[in-house]
């Protein structure tokens, strides 16, 4: 008998036994205001060990597969391959390409093909071809290699997101889901520290050149993380798991899943995929995620600080200060994106925060749009961008409870979205914030404007026309079943 369709917190348990970690911060931060049972809260915790743990390393780890190509650029690469031109541009490019061909097919993957096998498998191969880029002779080599690391990275953040809706509650998801994208900003703030120790202590070690081993370091790093995954990332509750969990954690995580009314048995029911383009909430949500997204206008934070000069003329930081000045930023989005997703899951005030952010982003892009001559309000107006990153998890955290009895739709839904994302991310910068332009663009941050005003109305639409009239009606569907009379039959008996 598959679950009722109930709305989150019907059945919440209201008791929860005493602990000793009561008073420890991590458990102040992962605590949701809603009281459980000291079995699940021990469960939660356990989850919280072993998968958000995983994740946020394997994602971590990502982002330093997906831009190390910048540092092996800047480390000998450059004159080895003999790159010029928009070659380097088209590294990423191709790396784009790949990711977006690679979503929606991998979401799909995931509900057929057991989800530890599916992910761990594609991390072990993109680690694979990782460590092949040490060893390529020609930049035209380097172009498919990176479309093929792409297309398997594809999998990590939805994949990750789809687990995470089978395990998590509405009030503990933005948060898990904040650390999670939030490790990949971890990551930017210490690969440039890790890339140059490697460098200097490997250049030249074993004939190979500093930024091969780059290369071959990363790679050996993912493999190794995607080994254990095997062990680690969990099938949905009602296929399994995972290989640590006890029989009585698959019966918690079932029975959260069942309290709240989500389902999370792998299937794709076809007819119901094809209508995803007739739902209106699928584009309401688009309108509110996807604008927002676009505007990456923090990462030409660093071709401003290069323009900046002194009295005399002279550059007014060193490379080493342009690498370092933009650390801090990473360090705000860290903060930013894990502590008002925690406010947004803790004080029920997602619509809040995500109103918040879009202000912020809509402020900091009008004083770079009207770009002022006084150099503190730029790097304030930077700095604004840089504390707008909590959309994202807070968003997604939207999913399982407008989609909760179709874990294909959310699958899906996941992969087209992140899809939209990259494959206007690959040609998009070339016209808004074209290098030569730098750091006066013409129409980039005015155009970014427009879009985080797009994003805006899509948030208050979505939240009001999709998400509060969905709730509605799973509520009216939940308690017109309540009512019903014991002796009611809903079956014909002809």
């Amino acid at each position: 008998m598959s679950p009722p369709n109930k709305v989150e917190e019907v059945t919440e348990i209201v008791e929860e036994a005493p602990n000793d970690h009561e008073g420890k911060w991590f458990t102040k931060i992962f605590r949701t205001g809603v009281l459980r049972s000291s079995e699940e809260t021990k469960f939660v915790r356990k989850l919280d060990l072993y998968l958000l743990t995983w994740g946020c390393i394997a994602y971590l780890i990502k982002s330093i597969d997906q831009s190390n190509y910048s540092n092996a650029y800047v480390s000998g690469m450059k004159e080895d391959l003999n790159i010029v031109g928009k070659e380097y541009n088209w590294i990423s490019t191709y790396f784009n390409i790949g990711y977006a061909v690679g979503l929606v097919p991998s979401q799909v993957s995931m509900t057929r093909i057991s989800t530890p096998y599916w992910l761990s498998s594609c991390e072990f191969i993109w680690g694979i071809l990782t460590l092949s880029c040490a060893f390529v002779k020609s930049v035209h080599v380097l172009f498919p290699l990176r479309f093929l690391i792409g297309l398997f990275e594809s999998s990590a953040w939805p994949g990750m997101m789809t687990i995470f809706y089978n395990y998590y509650t509405k009030k503990e998801l933005a948060t898990r889901a904040a650390l999670f994208t939030g490790s990949y900003y971890a990551g930017s703030m210490f690969t440039g520290f890790m890339q140059a120790a490697i460098y200097k202590t490997l250049n030249g070690h074993g004939g190979l050149a500093g930024w091969k081993w780059l290369f071959v370091i990363n790679g050996l790093m993912t493999v190794a993380i995607a080994s254990v995954g095997f062990y680690i990332v969990p099938d949905s509750p009602q296929n399994g798991g995972a290989k640590w969990m006890t029989a009585d954690d698959l019966a918690i995580a079932n029975q959260r899943m069942f309290n709240i009314g989500r389902e999370t048995k792998r299937q794709l029911n076809v007819k119901k995929v094809l209508k995803i383009p007739l739902d209106y909430r699928v584009w309401l949500f688009l309108l509110a995620y996807v604008p927002a997204v676009w505007t990456t206008s923090v990462a030409y934070f660093n071709l401003w600080l290069k323009s900046l000069k002194t009295d005399d003329g002279s550059l007014r930081y060193s490379v080493e200060q342009l690498n370092l000045i933009p650390i801090a930023g990473s360090a705000v989005q860290l903060v930013t994106i894990v502590t008002l997703s925690k406010l947004a899951d803790f004080a029920n005030a997602r619509f809040i925060v995500l109103v918040a952010e879009n202000i912020t982003q809509l402020v900091g892009t009008i004083i770079l749009a009207t770009r002022p001559k006084s150099i503190g309000v730029n790097y304030f107006g930077y700095f604004l961008l840089y504390a707008q990153g909590a959309n994202t998890p807070i968003l997604i955290s939207f999913l399982p409870e407008i989609w909760a009895t179709a874990p294909d739709l959310r699958a899906i839904i996941t992969g087209v979205t992140v899809v939209m994302v990259y494959a206007n991310n690959a040609w998009l910068p070339l016209f808004l914030y074209p290098a030569n332009e730098a750091p006066e663009y013409k129409y980039g941050y005015k155009v970014t404007c427009g879009l985080t005003g797009a994003s805006s109305v899509g948030i208050v639409l979505f939240y009001f026309l999709a998400y509060k009239r969905s709730i509605r009606k799973m509520e009216s569907k939940f308690d017109s079943e309540e009512t019903l009379p014991a002796n009611s039959s809903t079956g014909s008996s002809r």
